[in-house]
C-alpha cells in the first residue's frame, strides 16, 4: 500500500508544526509523504511577540518542542521577581506593591487624574506564559522539516478532484500542478483553500434546495476588519531605560498601549488604535479587505513616520507612555482583523487549520497557540489513520478512514477555535472602552476577567493529550469495526 501524501498549504506556525509532527512520528517514512507548500520566495514571519501559555505548554512538551522554547523565551510567572539581562531589569508590568501575579490597567481620565486596579488572570501567569519572538518559534520549527520536504514560491490557488477516490490535484500559479491524498489548508487569514470551500459550500447549498443550508458561505472567505489599527514594534530595553526603565502597561478609551520582553534584549510594544464610530466589519462592509487599501495589508513605517502619524495620537498621554513611543525605530502598521467563526473545518479530504480556521484579533494570546494544538492533534490522528490503512488492502476503505480523521479533528477543535475567536472580539472591546462597559473602567476590567475565565474552560478544558486519546479513540471506533 502506498504512503498517505499529505500536502500542507502555507509554512507559517500551524503548517510547519503538522509537518515536522508528522516527520517526527513517522521516523521511517514508510506511512506519511509531507510536503509543505509556501507562497514566500523564503520562509518569512509578519509579526513581531507572541505569548505562550495553557494548554499550547503541555502541547509542546508532546511534540518535544518545549525546551527549545524555553530557551528562546522571557518567562513571566506568578513567583519569579524579574528577569534582568545586561544590567537591565525587565519588569513584569506591575507597579510598586502589586502583588505578583496581577496584571495591572491604568486609565486616565478627562481631569487628568489616575486610576488604577488590577486583577489575577491565572490563564496567563499560571502557569509560567512564555514570550518570545515569531522568528524564534519558526527557527525552531523549521529545524523539524528539513528542505527535502518544503517547496517555497508555490502558492497553491485552488485545488480539483476528479474523482471522491482519486488524488487531489493543485494548482500553481506558474502552472504547474501537483497531487495529494489529504489537502491542509494553513495559508492563514486570506486563505485560498477556505475560500474554495466556502464557494464549494455555498453553491452545493445553491444547487440543493433540500439541505435547507441557510449558512451565510460567502462571510468566511475574506477575513472581517476589527475596526482597530495596530502599529507592532520592537524597542531596545536599552534606551528605553534612558527614559524610564519602569513602564506598565496602559490603556485609554480608543488606544490602548502593550509592551512585554520577548527575549533578554528585546521588548514588544503594541500601540493600537480604534478611530471612533468604526465598529467590526463584515466582508461584504465597504471598509473589507478589497475595498478600501488602509485595511487591506500591513505596511511597514520608519522612525520619522511613526513620530509623524502616530505619536501625536499619545501627546496627552502619561510621560511613560511617550519614554515607551519615543523609542520606537520602526514598526509594521497592522488592520487588525479576524475570521467570522466557520460552520466546519473538513470537507471531504480538505480540511482547514490555524489562521486559516479561527484567526482572532490578538487580545487572547491565542493566536499561535491554537495553531500548534491544531498541529498536534491532527498530526496524530492523520499518523494513526496511516498506520490503519497500510493494514487495509482495499481503495474506498482508504477514503473513509482519511476522510473520518478529519472529521474527528473537526469535531474536537472547532468549538475550541470558534469560542476563542468570539472572546477576542469581547476583550478588544473591553481594552478599547468599546464594549457593553463603555467607558466604565472597572467594568470593562471585570467583563475581561470573565470573558479570560471563559476562555480558560475552552482553553484549558481537558488538556490537548486528552483531546489526542478521545481522537484516536473515536477513529479506532468508528474505522476498525
Amino acid at each position: 500500500m502506498s504512503k498517505v501524501k499529505i500536502a500542507v498549504c502555507g509554512g507559517g506556525i500551524a503548517g510547519l508544526c503538522l509537518a515536522g509532527a508528522l516527520l517526527r512520528l513517522d521516523k521511517t517514512g514508510d506511512y506519511v509523504q509531507v510536503d509543505v507548500y509556501e507562497a514566500s520566495a523564503m520562509f518569512t514571519e509578519v509579526g513581531a511577540g507572541l505569548t505562550l501559555w495553557g494548554r499550547v505548554c503541555e502541547a509542546l512538551y508532546t511534540l518535544e518542542l518545549a525546551q527549545d522554547c524555553i530557551d528562546a523565551s522571557v518567562i513571566v510567572n506568578s513567583t519569579s521577581e524579574k528577569h534582568s539581562t545586561n544590567g537591565f531589569t525587565l519588569r513584569d508590568y506591575r507597579p510598586p506593591h502589586t502583588p505578583y501575579g496581577k496584571l495591572p490597567f491604568q486609565s486616565k481620565d478627562k481631569k487628568k487624574s489616575y486610576k488604577q486596579t488590577s486583577f489575577l488572570p491565572s490563564l496567563l501567569l499560571l502557569p509560567d506564559a512564555w514570550s518570545l519572538h515569531r522568528k524564534d518559534l519558526q527557527k525552531i520549527l523549521l529545524r523539524r522539516v528539513p528542505s527535502k520536504y518544503t517547496h517555497l514560491a508555490k502558492r497553491v490557488t485552488k485545488y480539483e478532484q476528479i474523482n471522491s477516490s482519486g488524488p487531489i490535484i493543485l494548482h500553481f500559479p506558474d502552472g504547474t500542478t501537483g497531487e495529494c491524498d489529504v489537502l491542509i489548508g494553513a495559508d492563514g487569514i486570506r486563505s485560498a483553500i477556505r475560500a474554495q470551500v466556502m464557494r464549494e459550500a455555498a453553491e452545493l447549498a445553491r444547487t440543493k434546495p433540500e439541505l435547507d443550508d441557510t449558512t451565510p458561505y460567502h462571510r468566511h472567505i475574506l477575513p472581517r476588519y476589527s475596526g482597530t489599527i495596530c502599529y507592532r514594534a520592537l524597542v531596545n530595553p536599552t534606551e528605553l531605560a534612558l527614559r524610564d526603565p519602569n513602564h506598565p502597561m496602559l490603556r485609554s478609551a480608543q488606544a490602548h498601549v502593550v509592551g512585554y520582553p520577548i527575549s533578554e534584549t528585546v521588548l514588544n510594544i503594541a500601540v493600537n488604535i480604534t478611530p471612533k464610530g468604526v465598529p467590526y466589519c463584515s466582508p461584504d462592509s465597504p471598509l473589507s479587505p478589497g475595498s478600501n487599501t488602509l485595511v487591506d495589508r500591513s505596511r511597514e513605517i520608519n522612525r520619522e513616520t511613526f513620530k509623524r502619524e502616530v505619536r501625536p495620537k499619545f501627546k496627552d498621554w502619561e510621560g511613560e507612555v511617550g519614554d515607551l513611543l519615543d523609542s520606537v525605530d520602526a514598526s509594521i502598521e497592522w488592520p487588525i482583523m479576524d475570521v467570522e467563526p466557520l460552520p466546519f473545518y473538513s470537507r471531504g479530504r480538505v480540511v482547514l487549520i490555524g489562521d486559516a480556521a479561527h484567526a482572532t484579533v490578538p487580545y487572547l494570546g491565542a493566536g499561535a497557540a491554537f495553531a500548534i494544538e491544531d498541529a498536534l492533534l491532527l498530526s496524530r490522528l492523520l499518523y494513526r489513520a496511516a498506520t490503519m490503512i497500510s493494514e487495509l488492502p482495499s481503495h474506498p476503505p482508504r477514503i473513509q478512514i482519511l476522510q473520518q480523521s478529519l472529521k474527528i479533528f473537526e469535531e474536537i477543535r472547532l468549538p475550541y477555535g470558534n469560542k476563542v475567536v468570539e472572546n477576542g472580539r469581547k476583550v478588544l472591546r473591553d481594552f478599547q472602552l468599546t464594549g457593553p462597559s463603555g467607558t466604565n473602567v472597572e467594568q470593562a476590567v471585570l467583563s475581561i476577567i470573565e470573558t479570560f475565565k471563559d476562555s480558560t474552560r475552552v482553553v484549558g478544558g481537558c488538556g490537548p493529550n486528552a483531546d489526542i486519546q478521545r481522537a484516536i479513540k473515536l477513529l479506532d471506533l468508528r474505522c476498525c469495526c
